[in-house]
């Protein structure tokens, strides 16, 4: 016979505050011991009472002690699945799945303590084992596991192996919330992900395990992490967001005061990972388990342990499977990057480490929230970062986790949206419609011209050549366009999207203005050149010559396709200002990212500027200033379920 182990497991199915305690998968033993003994009865049962707490509770900071019990739908379990292990780390037989009916439910409450918003699942586990077999020494929960998982599957077969499962969501088959082993430091500092099972919890009989009153408490957190967009004023009825006096003030090309409305049209998290370990890890650059005083060392330079907490038996920070990435080939510096560079057209093969959403994506993804977007949450991937890719100027806008806000504007009273450009002419930034841009920059340009052919007092037709401005309003819009530079125009130099140059009309030929008119084209500099009449269509080679040199006149004007623009907004975890004066302006791991089981409040306090222009709807918004070296500089308040909470202005990149 096989002997049979009854563990009492009150596997307390935590609902934890917050989404933030994760772990990784190796065994950490603290003392050498004999293990839970070793089966001497074939076919002998182990009983043991498990109680499982589930995360209830979202929390922010580790700092503070604010957390969110959450609402039905984040709570929700349909079933279990465990597995146990022995003192090395081994499979004992097959995971157990079983449906939360089995399980016996004390509900946590809205509010109170970390351990009052805890939901707590209690139900008596058999495990049954051959003889010579050692007994029970961990265990691990998965809750709402996918339909896909089994109880032989060999990702499962060691608890070393769990770390490297990955996902590429956190919602199980039935939209429920994955949720897995916390995973934190204990009073010793030894990691705790594999639920520890000590001898004194284990039995012979399953009414010893019923009747017992140490039960294997087991704490899982979500794999998700949550965050809500509020604006202060607003409590949820409109999607009206203060802005500051003048803020969206600014003059036409002619100095003319015109006021713009913005209109909100949604928000999404960007940069978000694609990939989540399944239960939370602290990994090193090489896939080695990082211990508590490395950990310590790198995360607390001032001695305060933030990121963990063994009475609330969770941590506050973890890595990611992009945590340690920092190249270009991760992470864009630009949309350019993601461009082809034969055609200019976008190109989606490029496998970057995480997920860049469009304007237009982010805009369909909030059509289940309805017409109002304020006080309203979204879900995403557990998304940190190092101290090292969130210091480099050329990664840190595309590696950090982000909220997008996005909209429209309107021009003044006007009834439909348009297309509209933000220069500074040198007396300051000024909206431009398309045709007054073209037009400011085709008048004095002196690289394309038309000149008129007139008859003589022979009769016969003669070219009479004008001056550089002699293009009239009605030739701009067929000789040129606004557009982003391509490749060929703008070189090995990545320019922001939303930035547009003036550039050749596609369908340009000679003969375009009519019988008696002519384009001619600046061959070679303006000093040493002479002008060509141009014959025909451009040849490819003569366009990118010609549109070089516009480029290299014209500059860069931003774009408000039909008016629609981004604020980008770091998403800000334990970050604290930099004290007045201090010579250490660097980040820190820690200060920007996103964690498991965390509720991140955004509260938007004002509008202070006009947004990001978006050039093109359908492309990914990479955040890159004009200037390279500035980063967001929009602070945001974030709660987690820890809850984590900022507060940020509504402000444009440099």
């Amino acid at each position: 016979m096989k002997p049979i182990n009854y563990l009492s497991m009150a596997v307390a199915i935590l609902a934890m505050g917050g989404f933030t305690a994760c772990s990784d998968d190796t065994i950490e033993v603290d003392a050498p011991d004999q293990g839970n003994g070793i089966v001497e009865v074939d076919g002998a049962a182990t009983y043991m009472q498990i109680a499982i707490s589930d995360p209830s509770t979202y929390g922010g900071r580790a700092i503070t002690d604010d957390f969110d019990y959450g609402d039905a739908s984040e709570r929700a379990i349909k079933d279990f699945f465990l597995f146990f292990y022995d003192q090395q780390g081994h499979l004992i037989g097959e995971g157990q799945r079983s449906l939360v009916a089995e399980w016996t439910l004390e509900a946590g409450s809205a509010s109170g303590s970390h351990d009052q918003m805890t939901d707590k699942y209690t139900r008596v586990v058999k495990v049954v084992q051959s003889v010579g077999d050692s007994k029970p020494y961990y265990v691990v929960c998965i809750a709402n596991p996918t339909a896909a998982l089994t109880g032989s599957d060999d990702n499962f077969a060691t608890t070393d192996a769990i770390r490297t499962v990955a996902r590429n969501g956190f919602l199980s088959d039935d939209k429920n919330f994955i949720m897995s082993n916390s995973v934190y430091f204990d009073e010793n500092n030894i990691r705790e992900m594999a639920t520890r099972i000590s001898i004194d919890q284990l039995y012979d009989t399953e009414e010893a395990a019923k009747n017992s009153n140490k039960p294997v408490d087991v704490y899982i957190e979500r794999m998700a992490a949550k965050v809500t967009l509020t604006a202060t004023g607003n409590s949820g009825d409109s999607n009206d967001i203060p802005v500051a006096n003048g803020a969206l003030d600014i003059k036409d090309e002619n100095g003319n005061p015109i006021k713009l409305t913005f209109v909100l049209e949604g928000w999404g998290v960007n940069n978000e990972e694609k990939t989540s370990w399944l239960v939370k890890n602290f990994l090193d650059a090489n896939n080695n388990h990082m211990f508590y005083d490395v950990l310590k060392e790198g995360l607390s330079p001032q001695g305060q342990v933030w990121w963990n907490s063994p009475t609330n038996h969770r941590s506050y920070w973890a890595t990611t499977p992009s945590y340690w990435k920092q190249s270009a080939s991760d992470f864009p510096e630009n949309v350019d990057k993601w461009r082809d560079d034969e055609d200019g057209e976008f190109d989606t093969d490029h496998d970057w480490a995480l997920n860049y959403k469009s304007y237009q994506e982010i805009l369909d993804a909030c059509q289940s929230m309805g017409k109002v977007f304020i006080n309203k949450s979204q879900y995403c991937m557990e998304h940190t970062i190092s101290s090292v890719t969130i210091n480099l100027p050329t990664r840190r806008n595309a590696a950090t986790p982000s909220v997008v806000v996005i909209g429209r504007y309107k021009i003044a009273d006007a009834a439909a949206y348009t297309d509209f450009y933000k220069y500074d002419d040198g007396y300051g930034v000024k909206l431009y419609l398309e045709g007054a841009m073209i037009s400011k920059w085709a008048k004095p340009q002196n690289i394309i011209k038309k000149i008129q052919q007139k008859q003589n007092e022979s009769g016969d037709y003669v070219d009479e050549w004008g001056d550089p401005e002699d293009l009239e309003t009605a030739d701009y819009a067929k000789i040129f366009k606004l557009e982003h530079p391509r490749k060929a125009v703008r070189g090995n130099e990545l320019v922001p999207a939303r930035f547009v140059t003036m550039q050749l009309a596609d369908d340009l030929k000679g003969d375009m203005l009519g019988e008696h008119f002519k384009l001619v084209y600046l061959s070679g500099s303006s000093s040493e050149g002479a002008y060509k009449v141009l014959e025909g269509i451009l040849s490819q080679t003569l366009r990118d010559n010609l549109d070089i040199s516009l480029y290299q006149y014209c500059d860069l004007t931003e774009k408000f396709e039909e008016g629609r623009c981004y604020y980008n907004i770091p998403v800000e975890h334990n970050y604290t200002a930099p004290e007045a004066g201090s010579e250490d302006t660097s980040l820190k791991a820690g200060d920007y990212g996103i964690v498991r089981n965390h509720v991140y409040r955004i509260n938007i306090t004002q509008i202070t500027g006009i947004g990001n222009g978006v050039g093109n709807k359908n492309e990914p918004i990479i955040v890159q200033s004009k200037s390279k070296d500035n980063f967001i500089k929009t602070r945001i308040n974030i709660l987690p379920w820890k809850i984590v909470t900022q507060s940020a202005e509504l402000k444009p990149l440099d």
